[in-house]
């Protein structure tokens, strides 16, 4: 635009950059609030059209209308463009878009707990509020004011670029890495994970066995790794020596020198030639569950008294049933004997009767009187 031959020709330079610098604010407002994680925002499709209407409307005036930019002014370093009557509108859309965005950078910046998140936003935020002022300055405030000047936003624009790429390589800016990835995996879990180099000592301790053995990273990193176990020297030498090991029991020591049994697994690293170049051992607590192997032994070992208890009372209401049915029994064959006497008597009696008549009978010759 600067070195057109013509007025005509600046004025399409200037409307075909339009594409290009009409649109920053938007897309730099997407950007941080991609950067920021607005998820809900981003989802809502009406977020879209507010992104991107104003600037495809402002692109539409700028080719077909003279309300953006009136003509082109000359001056000894070339043509520039004077502001129109919607200029204004057009500056008011920029600048509520960038500072918007430098407002959601800040606030990463303010909320995060992650250091290397906070170095990103102070990144992002500088590298982002230097060309939004200079450019203000040089293409908007300026030129309003109908001052010829170069304008420097694509310029200053960047030192923008410069610190979302430095962002990028220096910080890991919106990168999913095997590092990154690796060191996620390794914070997040919830077991014990130890490196460590070939001479025996630590290299690395995740969060899990900070919390477990109650040490700082930086008092394990550099120490043999002796110090995290109970003192079994035979035990840990043979673990060394193993290319890889599964549910290897020991303990741990603590700190505050108590015992956390644990079971270990081990595996040397090698790296991309083959040659060993350390091993690392993960170790899972297993107090909860030996504390549940305790319970259920108890509780076995209290069913078992209780079954033995039950067993022992039925037995004695076994034994008390067949006392109670002998003595029934008893008295039953008494019983039966008895009615049996009874019935036997009986008949002796009638017997005794009969005679008794016969006799009588006898005497007489005749039968008594009634």
């Amino acid at each position: 635009m600067r070195i057109a031959s013509s007025a005509e020709q600046a004025r399409f330079w200037q409307n075909f950059s339009g594409f290009g610098w009409l649109f920053i604010g938007s897309l730099f407002l997407h950007f941080i609030l991609i950067y920021s994680k607005k998820k809900k925002i981003l989802e809502n499709k009406l977020t879209y059209f507010v992104l991107y209407t104003p600037p495809a409307v402002f692109s539409y005036l700028a080719w077909k209308t003279n309300l953006l930019f009136q003509e082109m002014g000359r001056f000894h370093w070339g043509y520039y463009d004077i502001p129109g009557k919607g200029f204004l509108f057009l500056v008011i859309y920029l600048e509520i878009y960038f500072f918007l965005g430098l407002y959601l950078c800040w606030q990463v910046y303010k909320k995060s707990s992650r250091m290397q998140e906070k170095r990103q936003a102070k990144c992002i935020f500088i590298g982002s509020f230097l060309p939004i002022i200079g450019g203000s300055v040089t293409d908007v405030i300026l030129p309003i004011r109908g001052v010829p000047v170069i304008g420097l936003a694509a310029t200053v624009n960047s030192i923008l670029a410069v610190a979302i790429v430095y962002a990028m390589q220096k910080y890991k800016l919106m990168g999913i890495t095997p590092q990154l990835v690796g060191e996620k995996i390794i914070s997040s879990m919830r077991d014990s994970l130890v490196v460590v180099n070939l001479n025996g000592t630590i290299a690395l301790a995740n969060k899990a066995t900070e919390g477990l053995l109650g040490y700082g990273e930086k008092e394990m990193i550099g120490k043999p790794l002796e110090m995290l176990f109970e003192k079994d020297e035979k035990r840990l030498q043979n673990l060394l020596k193993s290319v890889t090991t599964e549910d290897f029991r020991i303990k741990y020591l603590t700190k505050d020198k108590k015992t956390i049994p644990i079971t270990l697994s081990n595996s040397v690293v090698r790296d991309k030639y083959g040659d060993l170049i350390g091993r690392v051992i993960v170790a899972k607590d297993m107090r909860e569950i030996e504390n549940l192997i305790l319970e259920l032994e108890k509780a076995r070992n209290n069913l078992e008294k209780k079954v033995k208890e039950r067993t022992r009372e039925l037995e004695k209401s076994r034994n008390e049933l067949m006392s109670k049915l002998e003595e029934l029994e008893k008295w039953r064959k008494i019983t039966v004997e008895r009615e049996e006497k009874i019935i036997q008597l009986k008949e002796e009696i009638e017997e005794l009767k009969e005679k008794l008549k016969q006799n009588g009978e006898g005497k007489t010759g005749q039968p008594p009187c009634a």
